[in-house]
């Protein structure tokens, strides 16, 4: 049954909610070392430009 835009399909989309992350992480990172949480990248420069 065509709708009047045109349209003759139906989305059905399936959501799950999961909470925030908590917690705490104690770790270093030397000098050009990275860290990879959730897929974004954190990382202690080599120098700071003042």
């Amino acid at each position: 049954m065509d709708q009047t835009n045109g349209c003759d399909s139906i989305v059905q989309v399936d959501l799950t909610v999961i909470p925030d992350a908590n917690g705490q992480l104690d770790t270093t990172l030397c000098e050009n070392d990275t860290l990879r949480l959730f897929g974004e990248d954190f990382f202690k420069p080599s120098h700071l430009d003042p």
